[in-house]
């Protein structure tokens, strides 16, 4: 819970956001008044049914549907594609040996399925602006963000979080968030990105900008999957 926590306040750094003053507030809701949110509600443009049409979700399966933090999610098992323990247990010792934690990560979470939807700050007021938006987006990520240790300390210290904390996790003195795992996709809005680094597609369509995290198994399945549910995202906006 805490390296999670840990990983909502980087990210509220990251998106250069300042939290709220009301001390009563819990730290949960600390994060999520930092956190910067769209005018829409993600929710109200994907819904549990459209997820279920889309990935042909069989009756009997759990859905776990969360708003929170600006994202709409969802997620469930799919048990006949879950590995085995004796599968799970190989692939952390070939970990250990090789190095390749990534690889152990994907053999143990496989069969754990997820959608999110959120949308972008931008609430630009022409097409032109999203475009400008949109590109400065992918370009801001290619390049990469940075904020210093320091600076996370003081925010987490700020929230009633132990500052000291941040070095467990931060073994730079500044935190690079660099994504340049990007390739254009055809055909939705405006203009569409996927990155296979964080199984997510970023997608211009008229004056929005949003983002669908999608994962489902390998690459290939995940980005036809992100693919049919934008649409179904840009013919409910």
């Amino acid at each position: 819970m805490k390296k999670s926590l840990f990983t909502l306040t980087v990210f509220a750094l990251l998106s250069s956001c300042s939290s709220g003053e009301n001390s009563n507030e819990t730290l949960e809701e600390k994060i999520e008044d930092m956190i910067p949110k769209s005018d829409q509600e993600p929710c109200d443009f994907l819904s549990k049914e459209e997820v279920i049409e889309t990935f042909d979700i069989e009756d009997g399966i759990e859905i776990t549907q969360n708003s929170s933090y600006g994202v709409c999610s969802f997620s469930w098992e799919v048990a006949s594609e879950k590995a085995s323990e004796e599968e799970s247990i190989n692939s952390i010792l070939e970990a250990a040996r090789s190095g390749n934690i990534s690889s152990a990560v994907s053999q143990i979470s496989k069969g754990s399925y997820s959608v999110g939807l959120n949308f972008s700050t931008l609430n630009s007021k022409s097409k032109e602006e999203a475009r400008q938006g949109y590109e400065r987006i992918i370009q801001r990520l290619t390049e990469g963000i940075k904020v210093s240790k320091e600076t996370v300390k003081d925010k987490m210290e700020e929230m009633g979080l132990d500052g000291d904390a941040a070095d467990k996790y931060l073994t730079d003195e500044n935190l690079t968030y660099k994504n340049d795992q990007w390739e254009e996709v055809y055909g939705i809005g405006e203009a569409a990105t996927w990155s296979s680094k964080t199984s997510q597609l970023t997608v211009l369509s008229g004056i929005d900008v949003f983002f669908l995290t999608v994962k489902a198994g390998d690459k290939e399945k995940s980005l036809e999957m992100a693919r049919k549910l934008a649409i179904e995202v840009i013919d409910n906006l």
